[in-house]
């Protein structure tokens, strides 16, 4: 679908070339082909960027979060009820930030999966369904 939107497809195409043409980035920014195992690929990403500015709930962070990844979140309106304020950004100079910063201290993958489980774990959301229908 995003093929069919020339000035999104022209963005994206200059993006790609910015990117080739840098020395600081050419080697550091891989696009990988699509594939079915979300989750596998998951695992092998160290932050999840997430630049959308409208979103429902963005499923694909916590997916990423169940992985062990990093979330770096836009702070699109609602994103502060669902997610936690320290994984939001303004810019992308605060998103680059909030990257090195996770890089410079020790991973914690356990910490991102249990706060996504804890917040909306299948037990959790059952026992809400269970109360709103009693």
């Amino acid at each position: 679908w995003l093929a069919k939107r020339k000035d999104e497809m022209s963005f994206y195409q200059s993006l790609w070339r910015h990117i080739n043409q840098s020395p600081k980035l050419r080697y550091k920014v891989i696009f990988d082909p699509p594939g079915d195992d979300v989750p596998g690929w998951l695992s092998l990403v160290g932050h999840l960027l997430s630049p959308s500015d409208f979103e429902s709930f963005h499923l694909a962070i916590g997916e990423a979060m169940l992985t062990g990844c990093h979330p770096v979140i836009w702070n699109w309106p609602g994103a502060s009820s669902i997610w936690s304020k320290d994984w939001l950004v303004s810019s992308p100079e605060e998103a680059a930030s909030r990257i090195l910063e996770a890089n410079a201290v020790a991973a914690k993958p356990e910490f991102y999966r249990s706060t996504v489980i804890t917040a909306y774990g299948v037990d959790k959301i059952m026992n809400q369904w269970f109360q709103q229908l009693n």
